[in-house]
């Protein structure tokens, strides 16, 4: 076959290291030869409107694009000559892309190329459709071969791109693993599950089916769309709460169980991987009571029993703590992937978890800075931000914003009953009317969500799309004393509120002694400042130290802070409930920080 033929004379000079790229290189150009000429026919089928020919059947438009085409169509035909004919310039150029030095640059050069493609598209299809659909076979063909460019080379220089992530990205060769050395230690460990099991049965028996709350009904009718429906990305709640409730199918049985299945093996991972950080047997033991026994609080279990996103979040919350304490105990690929996937996921679960990805991204970037054997932690930082954009505009593509009616209860509960906060809002454009004013000290949603319905609060709610955030993040900024105190007028609620009451058929699996001795209610005030001179004793012994547990479970319990304030001020609205993940990060955080001083990571080994 000719084809065949081609191929065979014009490898035969390249030495026999290199026949195998030029193979690929040949298949690939004749790949995006085909697409091109695809592409000429594609532009040559419709003729153009009879009033815009130029020539023949086709307008100056359209022969410029057929121009254009046929050039790069020329230009890959030139590429395939110069490979057969010109074997010394093409095997000088094999040997300069492949070195270390420009292939980082080639492929941020390609990938950008890719970026700014994509983006040309979706500008021209936004606000010059009729430019896109003249120029969308061009675009199409650019897009395929810089898409096939970029993986043609990614697969070329596979084997120096890994060289090079191991050379900057090294992973910690350091293992802080303490194993069991003590069958009796084991043995209790094991029956410590074997109990904790037990009673998450009895308490899963005893309810059976997840509570239906106010806020249900709008995540079981997320969950009704189809996955082929853009709206079920778009809808009210996030896409990964409605995708776990679908595949449950919206039963609520199917719920509970699940949740309930789902904290039990995050707590119980938690539990193993922590453990491990610990020398002694007897701290083993402590670590495994205290961890479990703090899951059994209400302020925990109420939410595996109620159909709400409070549960999964907590869950994949706790499990992405374990696997990252697992993951800088001992680096494993494995778990690595793994917490890809829960980052993903939990950051599609529950809308503020979006913005405190971004600030879990910056605490990985600045670990990472710091400590070279943790630069891995980069790629979660990009995923982040990733998932964040993604979402984001996910959330933002909602006739009704997801964000806007947080938005609008914390205008009519904390703006407009204050007289110098409404005056600022109105100087930035608020328009106000006695509609507005009707509300304040109001919740948005009353009255079958008049803030959106009423035809007299049309101004203000395109206000509030339009300019609400900026206006809101302006004031936050130029009111730092309000900002900064305001939250802290609700911190006992915040951080000593154990919802049992929430779930009717649910009764405590522990005796409330111990339940407020893992999670102090009556004594908040003393545990906590108790708790903050602990974390700062434990931090000054650690500081300088490289107890790689310490530093994971410090970020987060520090976390809980940030997410504390996003929470209050993003929502007036069961303000108690939605920073229940900030209440358990801080007071499991404690727990933790005190296990690690009392037991700590000691001598460390090297892997064989």
């Amino acid at each position: 076959m000719p084809f065949k033929s081609f191929l065979n004379q014009a490898m035969n000079p390249y030495p026999k290291d290199k026949k195998a790229t030029v193979l690929f290189s040949l298949r690939f150009l004749f790949l995006i030869l085909l697409e091109g000429l695809g592409v000429l026919i594609w532009l040559m089928l419709e003729p153009s409107e009879p009033q815009s020919r130029f020539f023949l059947l086709y307008s100056l438009e359209r022969w410029g694009l057929v121009l254009a085409n046929l050039g790069f169509i020329f230009f890959i035909l030139f590429l395939l000559w110069g490979i057969k004919e010109k074997t010394r310039w093409f095997d000088s150029c094999l040997d300069h892309v492949k070195k270390e030095k420009y292939v980082g640059i080639l492929l941020f050069f390609l990938i950008a190329l890719f970026f700014l493609t994509i983006g040309l598209i979706t500008s021209l299809q936004g606000k010059f459709p009729a430019y896109y659909l003249e120029l969308r076979p061009l675009l199409f063909l650019a897009v395929m071969s810089i898409a096939q460019l970029l993986f043609f080379y990614l697969i070329e220089t596979r084997h120096i791109l890994a060289e090079m992530i191991r050379t900057y990205f090294p992973v910690n060769e350091e293992i802080q693993i303490y194993p069991i050395n003590s069958k009796r230690i084991l043995i209790i460990l094991a029956g410590i599950s074997f109990i904790y099991l037990f009673f998450q049965i009895q308490v899963y028996l005893n309810i059976r089916e997840a509570a239906h709350l106010g806020d249900t009904t709008s995540y079981l009718e997320g969950a009704s769309f189809s996955l082929n429906d853009p709206a079920f990305f778009r809808e009210r709640r996030p896409w990964g709460i409605a995708l776990a409730y679908k595949v449950l199918g919206r039963s609520l049985a199917a719920i509970d169980f699940a949740q309930v299945f789902v904290s039990t093996l995050a707590w119980l991972s938690l539990a193993c991987f922590f453990s491990r950080s610990l020398r002694e047997g007897w701290a083993k033991v402590v670590s495994f009571l205290v961890i479990l026994g703090f899951s059994f609080h209400p302020v925990v279990q109420v939410w595996n029993h109620s159909a709400l996103s409070e549960s999964f979040t907590i869950s994949f919350t706790i499990l992405i703590l374990a696997f990252l304490i697992a993951i800088m105990q001992e680096w494993q690929k494995g778990k690595f992937i793994a917490l890809l996937f829960l980052f993903v996921f939990w950051m599609s679960v529950h809308e503020v978890n979006l913005y405190i990805g971004l600030l879990v991204a910056i605490a990985f970037l600045v670990f990472g800075a710091f400590k070279k054997d943790s630069r891995f932690l980069w790629v979660f930082s990009v995923l982040i931000g990733i998932v964040f954009v993604v979402n984001y505009q996910l959330s933002s593509a909602y006739a009704l914003p997801r964000w806007g009616l947080p938005l609008a209860e914390v205008v009519t509960k904390r703006i407009l009953p204050n007289e110098e906060f409404l005056n600022f809002f109105a100087e930035e454009g608020m328009p106000l009317n006695p509609a507005l004013m009707a509300l304040s000290g109001e919740w948005a949603n009353s009255r079958n969500y008049v803030v959106v319905n009423n035809p007299d609060l049309k101004p203000f709610s395109e206000w509030l799309f339009a300019d609400g955030k900026r206006v809101y993040t302006k004031f936050l900024l130029t009111h730092p004393l309000y900002a900064i105190t305001a939250p802290l007028e609700d911190i006992e609620p915040s951080l000593a509120s154990s919802f049992e009451e929430m779930v009717p058929k649910y009764t405590p699996a522990l005796p409330n002694p111990i339940n407020e001795f893992f999670y102090p209610i009556r004594f908040f005030w003393l545990c906590f400042w108790t708790s903050l001179v602990i974390v700062f004793f434990t931090f000054t012994r650690n500081f300088r130290g490289n107890n790689k547990t310490f530093w994971v479970v410090f970020i987060f319990w520090l976390i809980s802070t940030p997410y504390l304030y996003l929470t209050w001020h993003g929502d007036a609205h069961s303000v108690v409930r939605h920073v229940v993940i900030a209440n358990i990060q801080f007071h499991l955080g404690i727990w933790l920080v005190l296990l690690i001083n009392l037991n700590g990571v000691g001598k460390q080994k090297k892997r064989n």
